[in-house]
């Protein structure tokens, strides 16, 4: 019977848990850039040229719908808005804008879902949370 020493060092991980570690984290930096070109060179200047362009909106009011459609919602209007300039007027409509369809999306967005993606039933519960993303804000802790 062979006895193990007491004070033995603590073992270190397995290279296979460091592996798995790294690629976790590998996954999370290559889906967060793919998230910030979609939201950032894609979507904000196809949001912007219609604004623009289609509608006929002013280069303030195109700049600041075009933040909030593609980037966080309410929060990024307002920023964008108070970053060049704009009337109070602006982020205050583009804000109203964008929680009208948020709200008419959490109607929506689940039935649409749950019609098209019946093999990920996932994908469609994501479409109860994806409106709330405009409204989301985080809470400051109390005193």
């Amino acid at each position: 019977m062979v006895h193990k020493n007491c004070h033995s060092p603590p073992r270190s991980p397995s290279r296979a848990s460091s592996l798995k570690y790294i690629s976790l984290a590998v996954g999370l930096v290559e889906r967060s850039l793919i998230a910030i070109v979609a939201a950032y060179l894609i979507y904000w200047p196809i949001s912007y040229l219609i604004s623009y362009r289609v509608f006929k909106l002013d280069i303030k009011w195109s700049a600041t719908l075009a933040s909030g459609v593609s980037i966080c919602g309410v929060s990024a209007a307002i920023a964008t808005a108070a970053a060049i300039g704009a009337p109070s007027i602006v982020p205050a409509t583009v804000a109203s804008i964008i929680v009208l369809f948020a709200a008419v999306e959490l109607v929506i967005l689940p039935f649409i879902a749950a019609t098209f993606l019946k093999w990920a039933p996932y994908a469609a519960g994501a479409g109860w949370a994806y409106p709330l993303r405009p409204m989301a804000r985080p809470r400051q802790a109390a005193p």
